[in-house]
């Protein structure tokens, strides 16, 4: 299973990504908003982003790298490819671990898109 995520290359991750080959995508909570926000207002080249929001960081299984303890679910995940796409670069990547709280329902998650933290829709069908 493959995996991918853009990251901006003036961005601190994007630096650690290329040294390390590896990341985590980390899933929160539709409650979480206000975590994210303090997150994304720091940067890990200013110091220990995990301690400075009050996260804990968790190890990883499979690759160098921490999980964040406070979310339900995380992805560990190991870099293929990059794609360059002009100030961004989309990183490919095998999917090598993935940890799911046993109390966690894919309707508690959060995502970000358009400057705006989202909660999942209800379901409105299943596969069949």
């Amino acid at each position: 299973v493959e995996a991918g995520i853009g990251i901006h290359n003036d961005r601190y991750s994007f630096e650690l990504l290329r040294a390390e080959g590896c990341f985590v995508i980390n899933i929160p909570t539709n409650q979480d908003a206000a975590l994210l926000n303090a997150c994304g207002a720091l940067s890990g080249r200013d110091g220990d982003k995990f301690a400075a929001v009050g996260l804990t960081p968790a190890p990883a299984e499979a690759i160098d790298s921490s999980l964040i303890a406070e979310c339900p679910v995380n992805v560990e995940c190991r870099v293929l490819s990059q794609i360059d796409v002009g100030e961004r670069v989309w990183f490919v990547a095998e999917v090598v671990a993935v940890h799911e709280s046993v109390d966690w329902s894919p309707e508690q998650a959060m995502i970000y898109g358009g400057g705006c933290f989202r909660a999942i829709g209800p379901v409105v069908g299943r596969r069949q």
